[in-house]
């Protein structure tokens, strides 16, 4: 009788352990089929992602000079193309114009599906995946930036995120040596007009921009608390190009700004010139003092590049202005 007792146990015992495993295998099964279908939406909703852009810049493109239509088979038309192996499946929901002020802007919302490979066979339907994107458009009227100019070829050898110092060299070979065509113009150290420490541009023609100078080589040259600009992000006006004027009447050419996290200025001027904050003096960083007149005038800034910001994405929009030449179109957060 107990050899029977036994016996029942043990079979017992081991359809358990059979049912047990099932289980846990299915859940694991479960689990797997959520990952892999989950990066698959993922990377579909991407993929839509790009299509909404593209079909929202092309309506814009479109009807920019002649007032926004909602064009759902323009804005299919540049959506599907963006989304591999399931075009058939693309769809744009709705096209939706608006005004904000005086600035058109149109959104496009897009669809697609993703079809379930684990999950299917639990019986899992097909995912849509939706995005949407607004791009909005203008006649540019003003764009600002830090009332002090620097190079291009000021910052070839650094990199985001990296914290160095930036020289105003009067002298194109006293910082940066192999940097032709530095040389600022006669009479002219890198500051800019400003109002209130913001130097803005007077014109801007395919994606790029004009900022006049101004004479002058101390911390007063320009309107500016200079202090007050420590521990922010300001936008440093990168130059390629200066117009053949003297320093009253230069005009640097601009194409993109340089995200500059400001962690000290030295503006050198007759004699010791200006620290900002004071403590950056001893600070160790651009600490070389000018030693004679013909050494003045070397400003410093110190600090991080956060990044690098285009002309078109900093440039304040205006109602459109058919007669311009110049028309930006960028997305909408």
């Amino acid at each position: 009788m107990q050899r029977l007792i036994r016996r029942l146990t043990s079979e017992r015992e081991r359809g358990a352990t059979v049912v047990t495993f099932a289980l846990f295998t299915l859940v694991m099964l479960g689990f797997v089929g959520l990952g892999v279908d989950g990066a698959a939406v993922f990377a579909k909703r991407q993929h839509v992602q790009t299509g909404a852009d593209a079909a929202a810049f092309a309506l814009a493109q479109e009807y920019a000079l002649t007032g926004c239509i909602e064009d759902a088979a323009l804005a299919l038309e540049y959506a599907k193309p963006n989304v591999p192996n399931e075009q058939d499946t693309t769809a744009v929901d709705d096209v939706v114009c608006g005004m904000e002020g005086d600035i058109p802007w149109v959104r496009v919302n897009a669809s697609a599906e993703q079809p379930p490979f684990f999950l299917q066979a639990v019986g899992a339907g097909a995912i849509r995946v939706p995005a949407s994107a607004t791009v909005e458009w203008g006649s540019p009227v003003a764009g600002k930036g830090f009332p002090l100019a620097f190079s291009e070829c000021a910052f070839e050898e650094h990199e985001i995120d990296e914290s160095f110092e930036l020289w105003v060299p009067k002298d194109e070979t006293y910082e940066y040596p192999a940097c032709a065509g530095y040389s600022y113009p006669a009479g002219g150290f890198g500051f800019l007009e400003a109002d209130d420490c913001e130097a803005e541009f007077t014109s801007v023609e395919d994606g790029s921009g004009e900022l006049p100078g101004v004479p002058g080589n101390s911390a007063n040259t320009v309107d500016c608390d200079w202090g007050a600009q420590i521990g922010k992000t300001v936008f440093v006006p990168v130059f390629y190009d200066v117009s053949d004027q003297n320093g009253a009447d230069a005009t640097y050419f601009v194409e993109k700004f340089a995200a500059f996290e400001l962690q000290g200025i030295h503006i050198q001027q007759t004699g010791p010139g200006g620290w900002y904050p004071s403590s950056f003096r001893t600070s160790g960083y651009c600490a070389d003092e000018p030693t004679s007149p013909s050494e003045w005038m070397k400003h410093c800034v110190y600090g991080k590049l956060v990044g690098y910001v285009s002309i078109e994405d900093h440039w304040e929009l205006g109602p459109v202005d058919p007669t311009s030449e110049t028309l930006i179109i960028r997305l909408k957060n």
